[in-house]
């Protein structure tokens, strides 16, 4: 027998603000009139919607939130979507959330609960950065930051401050809770850092045979410092060194030395006479010398 197909999509009627930021969306549906009727089409569909919530301020909005009921009654192998919210929801769940304070943890450990705030405490950029040793200047920190106190939840101001943080180089992980107030009318986001080691070394020695009869060892040595300037700085120095000896019988006596060395200095912002816009706020901006 043939597939159903859909006749029309019907979005929420309701007049409530949640209702009518779905209903606004309704251009950008994946589910068009004609489209067979297929089910993980209307799973993408939840998602869409959930997705475009989030960055209106609906932090707790789920995609299942949302249901769809199916009219078959129309005939013709057609059917009537319709688009509803489950009525089962609590109502602080379907609301606009504000951030309250922002706080900045830059020692945070995974291994023990910090999310209390016992340490002093320096305002910058409109961010509470909290001074626990950090090694790293607080406003490079604050600048990788999108969220804004007063404003409402965003996934998309979320998900740039984590890439901007991660792309600095200089945490192992970057995670934000957001910690409601006791009326839970605001959400304050705590952006915890968990730095990585901040100098290493890395060893390596090697051994080459080559077809034209040259054998012989090589040693290369790296040393890195991931915040030279307690910016993010990160400079690289390898140091290169080889020796190689013809062993054939024809051309014994001949070798071969090599000794090199090279480094890389990596500025996680643009260096220039001139202020200059990032054109995107996903990625972190580098200048390299």
């Amino acid at each position: 027998s043939a597939p159903y197909s859909i006749d029309s999509v019907f979005f929420p009627e309701v007049d409530d603000e949640l209702s009518r930021r779905i209903k606004a969306t309704q251009n950008e549906c994946l589910l068009q009139k004609g489209d067979q009727y297929n089910l993980a089409i209307l799973k993408k569909e939840r998602e869409r919607i959930s997705k475009e919530m989030h960055n209106l301020g609906f932090y707790y909005f789920e995609p299942n939130f949302l249901i769809f009921e199916i009219d078959s009654t129309i005939g013709n192998r057609k059917v009537s979507v319709y688009l509803k919210i489950k009525s089962n929801i609590k109502q602080e769940f379907l609301e606009v959330k504000e951030l309250g304070p922002i706080y900045v943890h830059p020692n945070y450990d995974l291994r023990i609960n910090q999310d209390s705030i016992t340490s002093d405490t320096l305002k910058s950029n409109g961010t509470n950065y909290l001074l626990q040793d950090s090694s790293i200047r607080p406003e490079i920190v604050t600048d990788a930051v999108y969220l804004k106190e007063g404003s409402n939840y965003s996934e998309t101001a979320h998900d740039y401050t984590v890439n901007r943080l991660i792309g600095l180089g200089v945490y192992q992980f970057v995670s934000i809770k957001y910690v409601p107030d006791s009326a839970n009318k605001v959400l304050s986001p705590h952006i915890q850092l968990t730095p990585n080691t901040k100098k290493s070394i890395r060893l390596e020695v090697s051994g080459a045979t080559k077809s034209n009869g040259f054998t012989g060892p090589g040693f290369q040595a790296s040393f890195r410092d991931k915040n030279l300037f307690r910016g993010a700085e990160m400079l690289t120095v390898n140091l290169l060194a080889g020796y190689e000896a013809q062993l054939s019988s024809n051309s014994q006596g001949l070798n071969s030395f090599e000794l090199g060395i090279n480094t890389e200095l990596n500025i996680p912002r643009f260096l220039l006479p001139f202020g200059i816009k990032t054109v995107s706020n996903r990625f972190t901006p580098f200048t390299t010398f």
